[in-house]
């Protein structure tokens, strides 16, 4: 699911190495970005953001995943 953001990034950083890309159906690139993901593009905002809370977001999510679908 994430492998149109690593395109586009690779992409972005390495100009001169990429010739053409192809993104089929990319999830998550609208035009909207909500406030709280813009936050995360401010430099070292994001890298701070993970430190403190990263491990209760990951584990949030997981145990939303696994009340939605038990197996």
């Amino acid at each position: 699911s994430m492998g149109g953001a690593t395109t586009i990034r690779f992409t972005d950083r390495h100009q001169e190495r990429v010739a053409r890309i192809a993104l089929m159906a990319p999830a998550g690139f609208g035009a909207n970005i909500p406030v709280a993901a813009q936050l995360l593009r401010v430099p070292g905002f994001s890298q701070w953001f993970l430190r403190a809370f990263g491990d209760r977001v990951i584990q949030s999510s997981i145990d939303q995943m696994v009340a939605q679908n038990p197996a």
